[in-house]
Formats: C-alpha cells, sequence, structure tokens
C-alpha cells in the first residue's frame, strides 16, 4: 500500500484509516482460526499417523505379506486365509506367528475388526468357534499406498456382502469358491444367470451363487444355510433349466438334512441331478460329493 502512496490516495479521497485495514484484520483474524483449527484438530491426528507410520516403516515379513493382500483382494479379510496364505509363503513356520502379525498390524491401527452397524462382525460355519473377520484402516489404506505405491482394491468382504446380501452368506461364498478351487474346479464367482428362455431374461430364471466347470459342463452352485423343504422349489427350478446343481451346505448336520429332504422329494422334483457337500466337509480335505438322481414327476 506503500510504494504508489495507496493509503494516501485513499485517504485523500476520504477513506478513513479503520476502513482500510479492516479487511486486512478479517482475513488475518481468519486465518489465525484457520491455524488454532488446525493445530487442535488435525496435527494431533496427523502427528499420531506419521509417528505409526515410522514405526510401521520396517515391517516384519510377514505383517509386509499380510498388508500386500488387499491389492489382490485374496483373502485379505478372512483371517484363517491370511494365516493359511502367510504360512504359505514360508515367511513363518507357525500360525500363531502368522495370528501374532495380525494382531500387531490391529494395534499399530493398521488393520481393524470387519464392522457392521458399528458393531465387530465374524463368521463361523457352525454354532461356536466364531472366526475372525478384518479390514484395513484409513492408515492402514494410506500405509499401503505410500509403501507398494497402489491404491487398495475394496474389501474382498465388502464386494461379497453386498453381492449377496449379507455377511454370513457372501463370506460363506467366499470359503465355498477357495475350496472348490483348492480341490482343483474351474471356479467362477460370478456367474450368469440360467434362463428358461434367453430372449425373454425376465422370465423362469436361476441365479446361482457360483458354477464350476467339469468335463466341459458348467455345474451351478448354491451356498445354503439354511436346510428347510421351502427352498425346494428353487432347487427345482434349476433343474428345470440345467439339469444338474451343486449345494454347498454350511455344516454335516445341515448337508444330511437337507439330502434327506431332496430324497423323499425326488419323484416330485425335474429330471436331474444334485450334488451335496458342506463346508465343515471340504474343509477337512478329504471329501466327495453325495449325489441324488431325481427322476421327475
Amino acid at each position: 500500500f506503500c510504494r504508489h502512496s495507496e493509503i494516501t490516495a485513499m485517504r485523500a479521497n476520504g477513506i478513513g484509516f479503520t476502513a482500510i485495514v479492516r479487511p486486512l484484520l478479517v482475513v488475518a483474524g481468519l486465518m489465525a482460526l484457520a491455524v488454532a483449527a488446525i493445530n487442535e484438530f488435525y496435527a494431533p491426528h496427523a502427528a499420531e499417523q506419521a509417528r505409526a507410520m515410522r514405526e510401521n516403516r520396517f515391517q516384519p515379513l510377514a505383517d509386509t505379506e499380510i498388508l500386500n493382500l488387499p491389492y489382490y483382494n485374496q483373502q485379505a479379510g478372512r483371517v484363517w486365509r491370511i494365516v493359511e496364505r502367510v504360512l504359505d509363503s514360508e515367511l513363518t513356520g507357525t500360525p500363531n506367528t502368522a495370528r501374532n502379525a495380525v494382531s500387531r498390524l490391529a494395534e499399530r491401527g493398521l488393520l481393524a475388526d470387519y464392522e457392521q452397524h458399528g458393531k465387530p462382525v465374524g463368521w463361523a460355519y457352525k454354532a461356536g468357534g466364531t472366526r475372525r473377520l478384518v479390514q484395513l484402516t484409513p492408515m492402514g489404506r494410506q500405509w499401503c499406498q505410500a509403501a507398494f505405491g497402489l491404491e487398495p482394491v475394496e474389501s474382498e468382504i465388502a464386494v461379497a456382502a453386498l453381492r449377496h446380501k449379507s455377511i454370513s452368506h457372501g463370506v460363506a461364498i467366499l470359503e465355498a469358491a477357495h475350496l472348490l478351487a483348492a480341490a482343483g474346479y474351474d471356479v467362477d464367482d460370478d456367474p450368469q444367470a440360467l434362463l428358461a428362455d434367453d430372449a425373454a431374461p425376465w422370465h423362469a430364471r436361476a441365479e446361482p451363487d457360483l458354477a464350476f466347470l467339469l468335463q466341459d459342463e458348467w455345474w451351478p452352485v448354491e451356498v445354503q444355510r439354511e436346510v428347510s423343504p421351502r427352498v425346494v422349489a428353487k432347487w427345482a427350478k434349476s433343474l428345470e433349466l440345467c439339469e444338474r446343481l451343486a449345494l454347498v451346505l454350511y455344516h454335516e448336520e445341515a448337508r444330511k438334512k437337507q439330502a434327506a429332504i431332496l430324497t423323499a422329494a425326488r419323484f416330485r422334483l425335474p429330471r436331474g441331478v444334485i450334488w451335496l457337500a458342506s463346508l465343515e466337509q471340504m474343509e477337512r480335505g478329504a471329501w466327495t460329493w453325495q449325489e441324488i438322481t431325481t427322476t421327475g414327476s
């Protein structure tokens, strides 16, 4: 304001000194408030994140392998599969060491329990023995971006839950796909709907959870938790459209109950073949399909 005598010119035009400096005082006041807000609300959080990222800069190899999983969306949320992955990579020889790595990452704020409606949720294929589900925290995402230079993909659990309307069912489908692939099947985790008429997709249809390829034929797979005679009509539609169906139940007791229901109804169902297995049985490693042949009404 002084280089070209701006103040003198403004004063000569009747503008008071207070009116001249008032905008500057307002701007200075706003800047002071912004600095105070940053120091009060943002700076402590940023400092804590910086401290945590410095501490996590030199992660043990097992920790780094775990944090690398979200880039591929592979077993990135199921702790038992994370442990399996770390053991397969030979970074550690014991499951407890791998579990401790997950806990260590959670303590450092990089991982957190997966939550629904603000509460941690787990998963189990039968009562008891709930298994832990985790996800990257915002700070964990920042650490991954800095460490690997890529944006982590969306949580596998969030994707499955959104697609299948339930965390429990979504995780069960992820498990079924993993176990089928481990058994040597070529698995499609996002199969197309089975249509009675390709030209009329709004007519009779079935929407399997998965599909696998066997001898050049795709088998629709339904992952089922609840066992009830009411769902027989759903399986009848799949048989009518495809003449084959694979059912994966959560546990062995459910498989046996479903087998009894289907056996009793086999003469009323469309002609075809139904295979049954359970996640509990498949997880043990040595398993076979139970076959039920339906004869049609």
